[in-house]
Formats: structure tokens, C-alpha cells, sequence
């Protein structure tokens, strides 16, 4: 038995610790818990202690990697939310907004087409510079009554709210906005404008909003860019709801 401890003892004593010159605090601070387990405890008992404490730390970091996967998990579907989200709003949200701006704008146009309504605008009647607007109201009775053929008595019923020039480079071709009392008289003057014939160098024209209008000079670019056969069977016409104008086929032949 003597001998037995003797020879342990003699194992301990010659049992060469790692030097500690390289290592970190934390790490010379579990060098001296091995120490003080080898000084204390025999051989197996070291390795079940150090087992033991492996164990735990392994344990703990499979928690944390367990957390860390769970939130991946929600951030996951977070993101997912998030991007059906996204998706709804550009294909729902998005398109209605349009749509309703869209419609808005539909409508805003329809309450200035409304006011002008009872306007149409000629064309062709000669001017001269710094035109007084009684003059140039002279000069659209005439029209009515020597190109469109009204009879002077109805001409000279007809009630004007307002006959100006339209602003333009050329004071003597500015084309001249007739705003009516009555609609009646402002819907005869356009049916009789219609007979004008094409090459007459008059015009006699809605007065539309800024949007319509340039919708009109488009499409009467198109008219004029087609061969006769294929502009005779086409003919622009005003609309009472947006857009105002359009082009439409005709039967003629």
C-alpha cells in the first residue's frame, strides 16, 4: 500500500503542466482549475469532471443555435409577410390608386368641359392688330349670316357672353372664342358649321380642354396622313363624355 501511494505520488510529482507564456487571463485561468483538479482528484475523475463541464457548454450552445434558428425562422417569415405585402401593394393598391387617379382626372376634365360648353371657337375670320373685342364680334355676326346662311333676325337675337381673340403669333389669323347665352344657339351655329365645305379656310370647332384639344390636333394629323379612299370613311366626332373626341368609321362610300 506504502508503495502504491509512493508510486502515485511519484506519478503527480512528475505530471508537466503546459507552460502559460502564450496563453490568454481566460485561458491560464482554466489551466489552474486542471491544475487544482490533478492536484486533488485522480485521473478518471479529472476526465468525468471535464466530460461533465463539455457536456453543459455543448448543451448550452445547442440552445443558443436552437434560439438562433428560431429567430432566422421569424425573420424568415417576417420577410415573407413583408414581401406578400409588397406584392399586394403593387398589385392592388397601386393599380386602384392609379385607377383612381385616373378616374379623378376623367372627372376634373369633365367639369371644365362642362364650362365650356356653351364656347365654340372659329377659325378663319380675318383679323387686324390690337383688335377691339366689339369689333370682332361685328365681324362673327357677319360670318353667321353671309358663310352660314342665318337670317339676320336670328343673328341679331343670338346673345353673346363673351367674343374675343385667342392669343397667337399673328394678330390678323387669331382664331376667336364665342361664348353663348344660350346653348340652343351655340348647338344650331355648330350644326350649320358642318356644311362648310372642306377647303373653305373656316372652321367652327367645341372648345374643348387643353387635354381634349391636343387629342383633336392628333387625330386630325391622322386624318389628314391617310389616302383619300380610307379618310373618307372616316370622320371626327365629338363625345359628350371623356375623352370628348374621337375618330369613328362612316358608311360612306
Amino acid at each position: 500500500m506504502a508503495t502504491s501511494a509512493a508510486s502515485k505520488d511519484s506519478q503527480n510529482a512528475g505530471q508537466q503542466y503546459p507552460g502559460n507564456g502564450s496563453l490568454s487571463e481566460s485561458d491560464n485561468a482554466e489551466l489552474e482549475k486542471l491544475k487544482l483538479l490533478y492536484e486533488n482528484k485522480t485521473q478518471s475523475e479529472c476526465f468525468a469532471l471535464m466530460h461533465l463541464s463539455n457536456s453543459r457548454e455543448i448543451a448550452s450552445v445547442r440552445s443558443d443555435l436552437s434560439d438562433v434558428k428560431k429567430k432566422v425562422e421569424d425573420l424568415e417569415s417576417f420577410a415573407e409577410n413583408i414581401s406578400v405585402d409588397v406584392k399586394e401593394i403593387n398589385e392592388v393598391s397601386l393599380v386602384n390608386m392609379r385607377d383612381a387617379l385616373t378616374e379623378e382626372g376623367h372627372e376634373r376634365q369633365k367639369l371644365e368641359q362642362w364650362g365650356r360648353k356653351w364656347n365654340v371657337v372659329v377659325g378663319g375670320i380675318p383679323g387686324v392688330l390690337s383688335e377691339k373685342p366689339r369689333d370682332t364680334e361685328r365681324k362673327v355676326r357677319s360670318f353667321l349670316i353671309e358663310t352660314l346662311k342665318f337670317p339676320q333676325a336670328e343673328v341679331d337675337r343670338m346673345g353673346f357672353q363673351a367674343v374675343h381673340r385667342l392669343p397667337g403669333d399673328d394678330d390678323t389669323k387669331r382664331r376667336i372664342i364665342v361664348r353663348f347665352v344660350s346653348l340652343m344657339d351655340r348647338d344650331d351655329v355648330l350644326d350649320s358649321a358642318r356644311r362648310l365645305q372642306r377647303g373653305s379656310g373656316y372652321s367652327v370647332v367645341p372648345d374643348l380642354n387643353p387635354e381634349s384639344s391636343k387629342l383633336r390636333s392628333k387625330y386630325l394629323s391622322e386624318l389628314r396622313a391617310m389616302n383619300p379612299a380610307d379618310r373618307k370613311l372616316r370622320k371626327l366626332v365629338y363625345l359628350k363624355e371623356h375623352p370628348f373626341v374621337a375618330i369613328r368609321i362612316t358608311n360612306r362610300r
